[in-house]
């Protein structure tokens, strides 16, 4: 098939582990050979992961609504609705929502090799 047109709201919604208060939508889950794509759902006062980390991938986060705070090396980072951060591999980071309403975040993720 060539093209695949879903509707979000026939996808599964599940809890993103090792985080508070973020569910997910798969998009594009590629078993480790391309891109992960999801769609973030951010409760108030959510955070994750719930230790900060870092790893080897690029990551690409887009607010979609809401207001997401990124937390990076320690230092935080607004990243308002209509914007979006990138963030190096091997960057320790953290996302938070310190919203009074939810924030919603399509966030991908893809190995950048030795970048």
């Amino acid at each position: 098939m060539k093209v695949k047109v879903m509707k979000l709201s026939g996808l599964p919604v599940e809890m993103v582990t090792g985080h508070h208060g973020f569910s997910e939508i798969s998009l594009l889950d590629p078993a480790g050979k391309g891109p992960v794509v999801r769609l973030l759902t951010v409760q108030p006062g959510g955070v994750g992961p719930t230790d900060a980390h870092s790893h080897r991938e690029r990551h690409l986060f887009i607010v979609l609504e809401g207001n997401l705070e990124l937390e990076v090396d320690g230092n935080a980072i607004p990243v308002p609705a209509g914007s979006f951060a990138s963030i190096a591999p091997y960057t320790k980071h953290q996302l938070r929502c310190r919203d009074t309403m939810q924030t919603r975040i399509l966030a991908i993720k893809w190995d950048a090799g030795d970048e």
